[in-house]
């Protein structure tokens, strides 16, 4: 008797922090379903298909009339390719899809970074839940997703490295190039709340 009763008090509590976790997971996931207001995805989805069309990153601006034949450094055009394909294979609905599922992914790669600290289940999951709410205004279809997810898996990277006794920072190399090449945003600080 005493042993279902263990057993049922674990289905319980395996059954609140299933709960818990699921609305942990809903922060991101419902921020990126919001209608998309950020009018910079037009242009990097006309960058994109500028980039596709004429087989070559722009060098002079050919979309404003202020910049228009002055020169001009498309750094997140592998992010612009990125969101134009997405976007002429689904539509809108590639670009929400995108921002759902890298928020999702920067949301696991975040708890999965803070469960590493070894904390009692409900002080991760607060933790957590405070980094997400506080990227909650960037959680839309722009490169510095990737700033971000990539931010956190070089932490990663260095806690490793640390834990192990090992200079990790010429692992995090390709991460840094790939960062740069779809990332506009070249350091991102894990302080978005004051933004």
């Amino acid at each position: 008797m005493a042993q279902n009763l263990t057993i049922v008090r674990d289905d319980q509590k395996n059954f609140r922090q299933l709960v818990i976790l699921v609305l942990l997971y809903l922060i991101p996931a419902s921020q990126a379903l919001l209608p998309i207001d950020d009018p910079d995805i037009w242009w990097h989805l006309r960058t994109g298909q500028w980039i596709i069309e004429h087989h070559m990153v722009p060098t002079t601006d050919p979309f404003s009339a202020y910049g228009m034949g002055k020169p001009w450094v498309a750094y997140g055009w592998l992010f612009d390719i990125l969101v134009y394909g997405l976007y002429t294979k689904f539509g809108l609905l590639g670009l929400v899809l995108f921002t759902v599922i890298l928020s999702l992914i920067i949301a696991l790669t975040l708890h999965h970074l803070v469960r590493r600290a070894s904390l009692p289940f409900l002080i991760e999951i607060g933790i957590t839940a405070v980094g997400l709410f506080c990227m909650k205004p960037v959680l839309t279809p722009r490169p510095w997703l990737f700033t971000i997810l990539f931010f956190i898996l070089e932490l990663h990277i260095l806690l490793i490295a640390r834990r192990s006794g090992s200079p990790g920072l010429s692992a995090s190399y390709p991460y840094s190039f790939l960062f740069g090449q779809i990332s506009t945003s070249r350091l991102f600080m894990a302080s978005p709340c004051s933004a």
